[in-house]
Order: C-alpha cells, then sequence, then structure tokens
C-alpha cells in the first residue's frame, strides 16, 4: 500500500500544538486507521512530536522512528517518551509509547552541521559519565586519536564510530528496560537536563546540547558541594566535559553574559518533571561511570551555588 508525506517544521518549533494537530489531521485525512504505521524521519524533536501524535490518534497507533540525527540516534528517538512543549515549558504535555522499529543509517550523519554533531556528542558524554566507565575511557581515546591527526586544530567535531554510539545506546537500553516508566532508576538520564530544560525555557540562545553541556557542569559542582562525589572524581569528569568547550560555541565569548539571572530561571526550575511535593530533586554523578537520583538539595544552597557558578561556568 503506497504512503503519504508530511512535512512538518525541524527542532523545537515541531514540539507545539500546532504541529501536533497538523499531523493528526493528516492522518485523518488520509483515513488512517488502528492498522496504520505512522514513519518519523528525523531528529529529536520530530520523534517527540510524531510519537505524541501516533500515541493519541485512535488511542495509539504503531509508529517507526528512523533518526537522522546523532542526538536522535544514541538518545532522543530511543526509550518511548514523546511531548511537546507547552506554556513555555519543556516537554511539559507528552506520553509513553515505545515506536515498533528503530531504524538508523550512519551515512545520514554525514549531513550534520557543527552545532548538530555537538549536541548528539554531549548525550553520549552523559552516558559514559552515569552510566559506563568504559565508555568515557573509549570516547577520550578516540579523541586522543583525532587530536593527534591534527584535525582538533580545525575545529571540527569527528563523527563517533558505530561502535561508540551503540556503545551509548546500551547505557540507556539498559537503565529504560529497568525502569521504563521513569519511577526511579530512569531518572538518572536527566543528569544535566534539570538545569537544561529551565535553560531553554528561558531563553532561545541555547541549542539542547549547549543547554545539556552546561547542565552537566553546573550539576557536577552541585554534586561536589554536596559531598555526593569526590574532588578526584569530579576532576574526571570535569575534564571530560572540557574536552567539548571548543566545539561548544563558547571559545572566545563565554556563556557568563547570557546565563539568565536566578530569578527568572527558579520559575521554571519549578516546573521541572523531577520535582516530588515541591521539592526539586537532582539526578547526579557519585563516580565516574554511576549516577545517584531523587537527590534533594536546599533551595538557597543550589541558588548560592548557581550566581557564582553562573560567572565562571567552566
Amino acid at each position: 500500500m503506497p504512503g503519504h508525506l508530511w512535512v512538518v517544521n525541524a527542532g523545537e518549533e515541531a514540539k507545539s500544538w500546532h504541529s501536533l494537530s497538523s499531523i493528526l489531521e493528516f492522518l485523518l485525512m488520509h483515513k488512517a486507521d488502528q492498522q496504520s504505521v505512522l514513519v518519523v524521519v528525523g531528529g529529536g524533536a520530530l520523534s517527540d512530536v510524531g510519537g505524541l501524535a501516533a500515541a493519541l490518534f485512535k488511542r495509539g497507533i504503531r509508529w517507526v522512528t528512523v533518526p537522522t540525527t546523532l542526538l536522535a540516534m544514541v538518545d532522543a528517538s530511543w526509550g518511548g517518551k514523546t511531548a511537546i512543549n507547552f506554556g513555555g515549558v519543556k516537554n511539559s504535555v507528552g506520553i509513553y509509547h515505545w515506536p515498533s522499529h528503530w531504524i538508523y543509517d550512519l551515512k545520514m550523519l554525514q549531513t550534520l552541521n557543527e552545532q548538530q554533531r555537538f549536541d548528539g556528542w554531549v548525550e553520549m558524554f552523559k552516558h559514559a559519565i552515569i552510566g559506563d566507565f568504559s565508555l568515557l575511557d573509549a570516547i577520550k581515546a578516540y579523541w586522543a586519536e583525532y587530536d593527534a591527526s591534527g584535525a582538533e586544530s580545525t575545529r571540527t567535531l569527528p563523527l563517533p564510530t558505530q561502535v561508540l554510539i551503540e556503545s551509548a545506546l546500551r547505557v540507556k537500553i539498559r537503565i529504560v528496560q529497568e525502569d521504563p516508566f521513569e519511577g526511579d532508576m530512569r531518572r538518572l538520564l536527566n543528569y544535566g537536563h534539570t538545569l537544561a530544560h529551565a535553560l531553554e525555557s528561558s531563553s532561545n540562545l541555547f541549542s539542547h546540547g549547549q543547554a545539556v553541556w552546561l547542565g552537566m557542569l553546573f550539576e557536577l559542582q552541585l554534586a561536589v558541594q554536596c559531598d555526593l562525589l569526590a574532588e578526584s572524581e569530579a576532576r574526571i569528569i570535569f575534564e571530560f566535559l572540557r574536552l567539548l568547550t571548543p566545539f561548544s560555541g563558547y571559545t572566545n565569548v563565554g556563556p557568563a553574559n547570557i546565563l539568565p539571572e536566578w530569578n527568572r530561571l527558579w520559575g521554571y526550575l519549578e516546573q521541572d518533571k523531577k520535582v516530588r511535593f515541591g521539592q526539586i530533586t537532582w539526578s547526579l554523578p557519585v563516580k565516574v561511570g554511576q549516577g545517584q537520583v531523587g537527590v534533594e538539595i536546599n533551595t538557597r544552597t543550589v541558588k548560592e551555588l548557581y550566581e557564582i557558578w553562573s560567572l565562571n561556568p567552566f
């Protein structure tokens, strides 16, 4: 049976009521039924809104994700989370709806620009920090080899190997299989994302990868501040994250002058999905390759650390 094509905006613009409604109208127009399959080709934002449309239409139809970005391949398109942004808050309306199939082709990565490569690498770094010490070492070795080739001087990001991509994905698969509905350990995957989502919601100056990278740097300091992470372990993670600095977009101009003030940020932090009974909980590293969820930290402590950290994030 022939299929039909519908195109929506890429990026965060896709995660809106307008895009969601347009997909549902498209399905109705072509008389889709419960046996129909929605194939979503694109990055993480498209898998979010496309998967949500599939979950809602006819109370749920099958969908297939074909990730075309590194971020989507290693993180966003696998795990069953679907969502749109609502009320200015990121991912505030959504549901779990797992794709029937997950298909990717590494050749698609050749089309990515520097920012898209950076965003994907950030999630791979995150998976290594919270779930796989050996992946962290493998990434460091790969980057050392890349630097030795002289390519680093051109300030271009390498593309990861299939082995690295699949190693990063295995971290997520293992955690999601243990806790599919984010009741406990799946929240580890939110390391860096508590601050990141607030940054993204409060400003349009950050890509998802930039926001998560900054979030991981800040939340690393939180872990040290709360004595969850030894200084020696923190130094390893900090130097690992610093590998991304030349490609972050903040080499010559630091983010200190564009990071929002605490009072603006706080309103979005209060909307974070990990808030429990009015208290923000954090997912933080406790050693290299291991993290802890549900960490409660006094708001004054977080505020004071943020105001100091934001002056010199790295």
